[in-house]
């Protein structure tokens, strides 16, 4: 392999040194936007995770203040909200290995909005100090595959228990 050196112009973003390469700002944007679909995507998913919550622990008129109070508060994390989830909605309602790749999906989108880019040339690879390099694009499409499969039976589980609370 040989190593050329790169010079980037950090007011303009371009570089030189670097035969083959995609202009910094269109990395960047690639990032930017594999990172906002997974990021939106995943507030669905925790939009029904507090939605079974809600309706789970909460009396009809005491949803909003359920909501606003806890639900939302800066510390009451994805984890704890999983993990309570868990405890009342047991794996045998949903499928096996379903809070397994419920977690997965939570740490798909932490690695995808928390971790910077290692590098600018070839495959938008991800790197951080607590886990080994992980491609954005393949990690997009885990996690659309994971989504697909945890949307529907969760989307079911909340209609049960509206219906039964109703």
């Amino acid at each position: 392999m040989i190593m050329e050196k790169v010079t980037i112009n950090r007011l303009t973003g371009t570089m030189k040194g670097i035969s083959n390469f995609v202009p910094l700002d269109a990395v960047n944007k690639k990032v930017s936007d594999i990172r906002g679909r997974i990021a939106n995507q995943y507030i669905q998913i925790e939009l029904l995770i507090n939605a079974y919550l809600i309706n789970y622990f909460a009396i009809k008129n005491k949803h909003n203040d359920f909501l606003v109070k806890f639900l939302c508060d800066d510390y009451c994390s994805v984890g704890l909200k999983i993990n309570v989830l868990e405890k009342i909605l047991s794996q045998e309602k949903m499928y096996k290995g379903f809070y397994n790749d419920l977690r997965r999906l939570n740490n798909i989108r932490n690695i995808a909005v928390h971790s910077p880019p290692q590098s600018i040339i070839g495959p938008l690879v991800l790197h951080s100090k607590k886990m080994k390099p992980e491609n954005l694009e393949d990690l997009e499409k885990e996690f659309v595959k994971l989504y697909s499969k945890i949307f529907s039976p969760l989307f079911q589980e909340i209609d049960r228990i509206i219906k039964e609370n109703h």
